[in-house]
């Protein structure tokens, strides 16, 4: 559901579509049904897009984070990773590859915490989940706005569930 709008939002950063950018996030913000995940997106957002507008300053950032600021967005991981790509000269295949492997490899790595699994265990299921790929990919990025979403009930009854667990083994 997020590499679409990893795609909208590098769009409308490199046509400096600030109105879309804000309601792009907006949506996201929408499309999570639980706090808990509504958080940790906006969490992992902002920590990324306020450490690039410190290591690279340049008007895009500057953009960004000001938006963010005055509370237009609220800076979701996947808008984030999308709207700075332009600033850093990627393109928009970069960002999207590199926003589908950062969000496979942290789930690998995160099971490795959970549950008895080596790291060779955890290599070889990253090395699965990123075997298809570029055909994921190719299809995610074809995806039209109006068409954007998921059904995912066990997810999120228990996404829900975790949000009011009184103990849990991650935060976000």
């Amino acid at each position: 559901m997020d590499i679409p709008y990893v795609r909208f939002s590098f769009e409308s950063a490199v046509a400096q579509d600030w109105e879309t950018l804000s309601v792009l996030d907006q949506e996201l913000d929408a499309l999570k049904l639980c706090q808990e995940l509504r958080d940790a997106s906006v969490r992992l957002g902002s920590q990324r897009l306020s450490m690039l507008h410190t290591l690279y300053p340049c008007p895009l950032f500057d953009r960004l984070h000001g938006m963010q600021k005055k509370g237009c967005v609220m800076g979701h991981g996947a808008w984030v990773h999308g709207a700075t790509g332009p600033a850093m000269g990627w393109s928009m295949q970069e960002v999207v590859t590199s926003y589908y492997y950062s969000t496979i490899s942290s789930s690998v790595a995160a099971s490795m915490k959970l549950i008895r699994i080596g790291q060779v265990a955890a290599q070889k299921l990253l090395a699965e989940a990123l075997s298809g790929a570029a055909h994921k990919i190719a299809q995610s990025v074809k995806v039209e706005r109006s068409k954007v979403g998921c059904l995912l009930p066990l997810f999120d009854i228990c996404s829900s569930r975790h949000e009011t667990a009184y103990s849990r083994l991650f935060i976000s």
